[in-house]
């Protein structure tokens, strides 16, 4: 799979198929989400004087109107007021829609290797944010000095997977750690991951 780069284009030609699968806007949207609003990125997302650390991810998550404003015509309350409304929504959802083929591919791999539900969505994120760059580029708002406990704790929110279920995934006898195919040697957002 080719990894998608982020293309600069204006406010009005901003187009979230380009960055990403249209089926895949949601869920990623999503994660994105739960990783600024839940997990503290949005302090690197948009500082305290109002400047954005990357206008492409605010255009992605709907608020790339205040991108193009100066600092002081808005507050830093209001985005994130948005952003956690948009999150809200997005989590009444039953269900965000996946790409087929990758799920189709991870469900061949789950088969092979017999992993459970919980390994999937961990393996699924990680093919994710491997392909996409806006994903990877928001994650790093969290910076790249996790501590493998950190890192399943950020795994458990943006997932939405309880903490018991990570820590069954990463344990070193389970069948995702003994593939190698995805672990927590390193933190949750270096691209030193193994996948």
């Amino acid at each position: 799979m080719r990894r998608r780069k982020i293309v600069t284009t204006s406010l009005e030609e901003f187009d979230k198929t380009e960055l990403v699968e249209k089926e895949l806007v949601g869920k990623i949207s999503l994660w994105m989400l739960r990783i600024i609003i839940k997990l503290g990125g949005s302090k690197e997302f948009l500082d305290k004087d109002n400047r954005f650390n990357k206008d492409s991810i605010a255009c992605f998550l709907d608020v790339g109107q205040y991108t193009e404003m100066d600092s002081d015509d808005f507050k830093r309350s209001e985005v994130l007021a948005i952003l956690k409304k948009n999150l809200i929504k997005l989590e009444k959802r039953k269900r965000v829609t996946s790409s087929k083929l990758l799920t189709k591919n991870i469900k061949q791999i789950s088969k092979l290797m017999n992993l459970n539900i919980y390994e999937e969505q961990i393996l699924e994120f990680k093919v994710l944010q491997n392909q996409y760059e806006i994903l990877d580029e928001t994650a790093d708002l969290l910076g790249n000095t996790l501590n493998s406990s950190q890192t399943k704790k950020v795994l458990s929110v943006i997932l939405n997977i309880p903490i018991k279920n990570i820590n069954e995934a990463f344990k070193s006898t389970s069948k995702l750690s003994r593939s190698s195919i995805v672990s927590v040697e390193c933190p949750l957002f270096n691209r030193q991951y193994h996948i």
